[in-house]
């Protein structure tokens, strides 16, 4: 199928988990001493050889033989250590693997694009019956597996029927999109991810249609029951800017003797909600779909509701538009209680900030910049990483005691993640750590777990899924990208990026305190570490980066009682009812610990170069 547009028309933009969290305060100091001549296998033992001062819990190492650097020609996926041969299986997966993230506010969600995910008719196109054959790689519904990826909610982009291949137009809001499949494909997939605890939420476009809705066909016709749906002016009226224009394009555009608005182009024009009508049929579609069974929805182009230039006078349309988000999320919960929705508001955070006070969730649009710039430098100065994250989840809360935070690496309105971290697999392994530990929601883009890359125009960052020697493989546009590792190749691979992505995505459905928890920044003193806390009522985690491409000894008592600020969530030392676990260590057998027990581990532990380590223990609390 050929794009009919790219994006959203011409020159597109970018477009509550809340438990308190328990953290101790105390001062933290860095001591850098070289370990030299510790090889990789020594580096086990560097926490029982390091001295031991307990003033001074870390120290960084330059080791000889402990880069985890792959050849800077190596596909994307592989990894060109001797960890490599290892078997996928051998000491990567949590040893209690009961899934505890339940619901649909809990764990972590995969973007697809249906259309280039997986072909279950042989045309190319990727559709439902693709994707419902290809479920148990998302989540085969099995604790005690380790092949499926783990991810336990499903985001579609628009699945409704529309005349342009992204589907960001839509022409009938409660139907299929004919490429797709047909309404029972839908219900048998849906029926097929809620027996593997996969909750589905669908992309829902409120602020636009398609020309070709019926809506806006009648509207145009000027049927008076319709007209007044979208935003039309007369030509030479003063009321509106008639030549505005937004993104090198102009928001009015002619279609008779009126003009009609339309902000991303002429092929979606705006709805007016300050028609009754308006309001209420979209209330019904999300009723049809809430009905049918879906968990929730992504809201997109969120803050273009009221856009200053389809308002008369160029009034201010933020009060307006927030009230509408406020009043949807009412209207979706008092439907079905536990709706997840996620809102997008492709912005820095003081434009998102207002709609956490309508929204219970939105994206953390900004934050895969951030953690590509801390990885490729191998540094985060004075703590910034964990002490951004921990200020602006503190600035959501206030808005919102419920909000969920939805980070992400990158998604289909972003150049792919993985160009952006200079194609290394050690360094997409590091970015994934980084925010798949982090808390919220996190939002894996499909594709991102094999290491695709992928930059504008967007049809090439919305490329077919690489299966391999798969009849699933979709073809609906050919890849300028040759050299990623399929899917088949990298299951079997003990450190390939997808083999990292699966630990990562289930040991999060396996802790509540990464599932459910709290974030508190730890403040490490040292700009190579990047830490912090997250704690849920039975549960804490230290979570550990090394960015640096040197190992770090660290003493994590010390560490865990180091938080950055005093108004981070905290809680008595008397709630902690046992010692510190090794619950994930991205390097397996470096760390000097044993998964899964507190029994005999020295005082300290060992981070690899560009490696994360997760420690958990129990803290007395009740789920």
């Amino acid at each position: 199928m050929t794009a009919k547009r790219s994006g959203k028309g011409p020159a597109a933009p970018l477009h509550r988990l809340a438990r308190r969290a328990v953290v101790a305060a105390a001062c933290l100091f860095l001591l850098v001493t070289p370990l030299a001549g510790c090889t990789a296998s020594q580096q086990g033992n560097a926490g029982s050889t390091a001295p031991a001062d307990a003033s001074l819990p870390i120290e960084e190492s330059t080791a000889p033989g402990t880069t985890t650097s792959a050849s800077a020609t190596a596909a994307p996926g592989t990894d060109t250590s001797a960890s490599a041969s290892q078997s996928p299986a051998a000491g990567l997966f949590p040893v209690d693997a009961t899934r505890t993230a339940t619901g649909p506010k809990q764990g972590t969600y995969y973007e697809v694009f249906v259309r280039a995910f997986a072909d279950g008719d042989g045309d190319g196109i990727g559709d439902l019956r693709g994707l419902t054959a290809k479920l148990d790689y998302l989540n085969d519904g099995k604790d005690t597996t380790t092949d499926d990826l783990g991810v336990t909610g499903l985001w579609l982009m628009p699945i409704n029927p529309s005349p342009s291949y992204h589907g960001y137009d839509v022409a009938n809001y409660r139907d299929i999109e004919p490429d797709y499949g047909t309404m029972a494909d839908f219900d048998a997939f849906l029926a097929a991810a809620h027996q593997r605890g996969i909750s589905v939420i669908i992309d829902l476009v409120l602020n636009h249609t398609s020309t070709e809705n019926p809506w806006f066909v009648q509207s145009a016709a000027k049927n008076p029951e319709y007209r007044s749906w979208y935003h039309w002016a007369d030509s030479g009226t003063d009321d509106y800017n008639l030549d505005a224009s937004v993104w090198g394009h102009k928001v009015w555009n002619k279609r008779g003797t009126a003009l009609y608005y339309a902000i991303f182009w002429d092929g979606m024009p705006d709805l007016n909600y300050d028609e009754p009508a308006v309001r209420q049929e979209m209330k019904d579609v999300a009723k049809f779909w809430l009905d049918k069974g879906v968990d929730g929805f992504r809201l997109d182009a969120v803050p273009h509701i009221y856009g200053t230039g389809e308002l008369p006078d160029n009034a201010p349309g933020l009060e307006p538009t927030l009230a509408w988000w406020k009043e949807f999320q009412t209207y979706c919960e008092s439907v079905e209680p536990d709706v997840m929705i996620v809102g997008e508001v492709l912005d820095r955070m003081g434009t998102r900030l207002p709609f956490v006070s309508s929204l219970d969730s939105v994206f953390h649009v900004d934050l895969g910049e951030a953690i590509a710039a801390a990885v490729k430098a191998g540094s985060s100065k004075n703590d910034y990483l964990a002490g951004m994250l921990e200020r602006e989840l503190g600035q959501y809360r206030e808005k919102n005691p419920d909000f969920i935070d939805c980070p992400f690496l990158s998604n289909h309105d972003q150049n792919r993640i993985y160009g952006l971290l200079a194609g290394k697999p050690e360094n997409m392994k590091l970015a994934a750590s980084l925010y798949l530990t982090a808390e919220g929601v996190p939002f894996v883009y499909y594709g991102e777990e094999l290491g695709m890359f992928g930059s504008k125009p967007d049809e090439d960052i919305r490329l077919p899924f690489v299966w391999g020697d798969d009849a699933a493989q979709t073809d609906w546009r050919t890849s300028r990208y040759e050299n990623v590792v399929p899917q088949t190749q990298q299951v079997a691979q003990a450190a390939s990026i997808q083999t990292h992505y699966r630990r990562l995505i289930q040991l999060r459905a396996v802790l509540p305190a990464l599932n459910r928890g709290r974030l508190a920044a730890v403040k490490s003193g040292n700009p190579g570490l990047v830490a912090w806390m997250m704690t849920a009522p039975e549960q804490q985690a230290l979570v550990l980066h090394n960015l640096s491409r040197e190992a770090v000894v660290i003493d994590p008592d010390m560490l865990a009682a180091s938080v950055k600020n005093a108004d981070a969530p905290s809680s008595a030392a008397s709630d902690i009812s046992e010692a510190w676990r090794l619950a994930f260590e991205q390097a397996v057998g470096t760390t000097g610990w044993t998964t899964g027990t507190s029994d005999a581990h020295p005082k300290q532990i060992t981070l690899a170069p560009q490696s994360s380590v997760v420690l958990a223990r129990a803290t007395g609390g009740n789920p």
